[in-house]
Formats: structure tokens, C-alpha cells, sequence
């Protein structure tokens, strides 16, 4: 929901006769830490995959046979099965499998917006935070040639003209999402009772996680819905938009591969290697 990145506009909305001020974080944190910061937690993730690839690729190739004991095996064996599948079965498996997950939907529909505005809520912000990512790497590489970048090679323009609205809606939709799924687990008896406090935390992590989002954006006002309802925060908005990168670097890039959240990444990538009854009959 909020910028992970210092760089601020004095004047809000516009480019022409603005002002660039260095704006350094809550804490004296500044730029150079938080990308210290950020490929520190990228670092994380990316040893946390490939422990999972390798605790994936212990497998075997058939049943009873022996184990393999090579992530590039197991990664070859995916893509594979992947892309023997016909073209047509594969984009059909993406869009309604992945993108509608019309499974889900099957089974219940309540359930089927939860896991829908979760997966494209979380997955579109994250979309949206690795652009204004890239934008405020390429236009600081432009300055530090001493040249002034076109205001549609920074990170502002993309933050506040292309993404606003959008980043906005996702991150309602994520709202939603998680909100559906902690009432569930306090009224469902059965969900209920299956939820542990492993659940709790990771749930509880989402929901500070998009709450903080969305109060950085509100404290500087001009928000979609609340407007300036909140701009009397608006010295807080720092602290806050800082505690919200920390916290999602860590929870929602960090930690994915050590928590079930992996299923974010290994849910796709069994739909589309897993063939369809109908695959499954003509090649029997």
C-alpha cells in the first residue's frame, strides 16, 4: 500500500517546479539501509527456497525408486510435465485454475473470494512495491550520472499518476480477503477447531501488515474513500509507512518459504503440472 522508499515530493501530484527533498526514515533509517535491508530479507527468501527445492528434490522418480537428491532433477521434472501439456490446456489451466481458481469455487464460494482477494490482493501489491522499486533504482542511476530523469522514470510518478488507484483496490481486495478469513475461524465451529496458533500468527501478521499499509497512506492524505479523514496523523506517516516495509519485507518475502505461505509459489506450480482426467485418459 505505501512507499517503500524515501524519495518524496514537496508538492504532491506534479513534477513540474517541484522541489526533490531527501527525506531520511523514522529512526535515522535511510535509504542505503533499507536497501541494505531489502536484499538482506530478498537474501532470506531466496536460502529458504532453495532449501525447500533441495527438501523437494530428495525424491523419486517413480514409485519405490530411489531417491534423486538434486534440486536441478526435481526443477528439470516440473517444467517438464509443465510443458509437455498441450498449449491450449495450459492457458485454460492458468486462467481458470490459477487465475479464477474456479476449484475453489467448486467447493465453496465463500472460501473462493477469500483465497481470491488474498492471492490477487497480495500478489498485485507485490507487482506494484517491485515497480516502484525499479523506477527508484533507475532513476537514482540516472542522477548519480548527473542527469535529471523524465518524471515518468521515477518512482513518484509511478506511486502517485499509474498506481494509486489500483495499488488502492488490491489493497482493499487483501482487506477483504483477510478479513473473510479471520471471521471464518471465529464463527465457522469447524474452522474453529482446526486453527492453531500457528494460523493465528500468520493471519495476525497479514492483518497488521495491510492495516499499516493503509494508515501510512491515509496519514498523508488524499486517500481513496477516507480522503483526508486522517492528514492529523500526518507526522506519524513516516514511522509508519517505515514499520509497514520492515514488517512486509519480512513476513511477506522473508518468511515465505519457511511457513506455509510456500504454497503461494508450489500451489501453481502443481496445477500446471498436474494433467486433467481428460490428459490423464489419453495417455492411458
Amino acid at each position: 500500500m505505501d512507499k517503500i522508499f524515501p524519495r518524496a515530493c514537496a508538492i504532491r501530484g506534479g513534477c513540474k517546479g517541484k522541489e526533490e527533498v531527501e527525506v531520511a526514515y523514522y529512526s535515522g533509517l535511510t535509504f542505503g539501509v533499507m536497501m541494505t535491508l531489502s536484499f538482506a530479507f530478498v537474501g532470506i527468501f531466496l536460502v529458504g527456497l532453495y532449501v525447500q527445492l533441495k527438501k523437494y528434490g530428495l525424491g523419486a522418480s517413480e514409485y519405490g525408486g530411489p531417491g534423486k537428491n538434486s534440486i536441478i532433477w526435481f526443477i528439470a521434472t516440473i517444467l517438464r510435465m509443465i510443458f509437455s501439456r498441450r498449449l491450449s490446456v495450459l492457458v485454460k489451466t492458468l486462467v481458470l485454475e490459477l487465475g479464477l481458481q474456479t476449484r475453489i469455487l467448486r467447493r465453496s464460494p465463500l472460501r473462493w473470494v477469500m483465497h481470491l482477494f488474498i492471492f490477487w490482493g497480495w500478489t498485485m501489491l507485490l507487482v506494484f512495491s517491485l515497480l516502484v522499486f525499479l523506477f527508484e533504482i533507475i532513476s537514482l542511476g540516472i542522477e548519480h550520472l548527473g542527469m535529471e530523469p523524465a518524471y515518468y522514470l521515477t518512482s513518484e510518478w509511478w506511486r502517485d499518476a499509474v498506481l494509486a488507484i489500483p495499488n488502492d483496490l488490491f489493497g482493499y481486495m487483501l482487506l477483504i480477503g483477510i478479513t473473510i478469513a479471520a471471521v471464518r475461524r471465529i464463527v465457522d465451529a469447524k474452522t474453529r477447531a482446526m486453527t492453531e496458533m500457528y494460523d493465528v500468527v500468520l493471519l495476525g501478521g497479514l492483518i497488521i501488515i495491510t492495516l499499516t499499509g493503509f494508515l501510512a497512506e491515509w496519514f498523508r492524505g488524499g486517500a481513496l474513500l477516507v480522503g483526508d479523514a486522517f492528514v492529523a496523523f500526518a507526522p506519524s506517516a513516516q514511522a509508519m509507512a517505515l514499520f509497514h516495509a520492515l514488517i512486509s519485507l519480512a513476513f511477506c518475502v522473508a518468511l515465505i518459504p519457511f511457513t506455509k505461505y510456500i504454497h503461494i509459489i508450489a500451489a501453481p506450480l502443481v496445477i500446471l503440472a498436474t494433467p486433467t482426467e481428460e490428459e490423464e485418459r489419453e495417455h492411458a
